[in-house]
Parts: structure tokens; sequence; C-alpha cells
């Protein structure tokens, strides 16, 4: 088989000339924010959960009954 372009599209990336290109320069991460996430990351694998208090969720809501519904309603 022969290796003929089949579409304009094809044909330019073939004689694509790759010097036209230029430089692009990449930002590079900001170092002082890497330290302070560093720095957090390692205060939270230091951090003892034994020191927390128990607590107990007591749940305030509750879904009306049947009889509640009917006494709006009327």
């Amino acid at each position: 088989m022969s290796e003929t372009p089949k579409s304009p599209i094809i044909k330019e990336v073939n004689t694509f000339d790759s010097k036209k290109l230029h430089h692009v320069n990449v930002a590079e991460p900001q170092p002082k924010l890497q330290m302070t996430h560093e720095v957090a990351m390692k205060d939270i694998g230091k951090f003892d959960k034994h020191k927390l208090g128990k607590c107990e969720t007591v749940v305030k809501n509750f879904l009306p009954s049947k009889d509640d519904i009917k006494q709006e309603k009327s």
C-alpha cells in the first residue's frame, strides 16, 4: 500500500515545519505555597485524635405524624 495522504489535514501534518514553533516558558509551582502545604500535611500527621472529647449527636428534627398533618390541613 502506498503512503499517500487522504485528506488535507494529514498532508499539512506531514509537511509541518517544527522550526516555526516558539519557545514557551512554563510557570513553576510556587515554592512558598508548596512549603505551606507540606507543613500542614506534617502537622496533620502529628495530630492526636485521642485528645478530642466525646460528642454525642442528638437529632432534634422530627417528621410530623399523620395526625399532625391532618390537623394542619383542617
